[in-house]
């Protein structure tokens, strides 16, 4: 009797173990994506990381690199280990959209230029993403989005 018990005790303590919640962390990427350290995510690409990796919030290191953290240079060298440019965030929007969202022109180039297709943004949406002010970074980034639906319809 003792060993029938045995295995169902211990198939009970394994279900158990597994239901119990777990703290979730965020890879390291993450927090390197997010202060621009290109050096440690060169060296995450290097060990064969996942340039496509999310985070906890299901937020993908290049659109993490396109907000207000991060920057060109840590979006470039995702962009260069493969990247995808149309990977959407937890909420839906893609890299180029978070930067238009921004106003952040250097951004929004880099993109562009790597060949992130603007066409979502077509139909009046880049004037309802693209941030409000300062009003110059505003029409600049408007100006090239047109610029590059402009391009892809002709």
């Amino acid at each position: 009797m003792k060993r029938s018990i045995r295995p169902a005790l211990l198939v009970l303590v394994l279900v158990l173990a597994a239901c119990q919640p777990r703290a979730v962390a965020n890879d390291p990427v993450v927090a390197s994506v997010r202060a621009n350290d290109v050096a440690a995510v060169a060296a995450f690409v290097a060990d064969g990381g996942d340039v496509n990796l999310t985070d906890r919030e299901g937020n993908p290191l290049l659109y993490l690199a396109t907000g207000p953290q991060g920057g060109p240079e840590v979006a470039a060298a995702l962009i260069a280990a493969g990247a995808r440019l149309e990977i959407a965030s937890a909420n839906g929007r893609r890299p180029l959209e978070n930067a238009v969202g921004w106003c952040d022109v250097d951004m929004v180039q880099l993109l562009l230029f790597a060949g992130a297709d603007p066409m979502p943004l077509a139909d009046g949406r880049a004037e309802d993403v693209a941030c409000k002010a300062p009003a110059d970074r505003r029409a600049t980034v408007l100006a090239m989005i047109a610029s590059a639906i402009g391009a892809k319809i002709n």
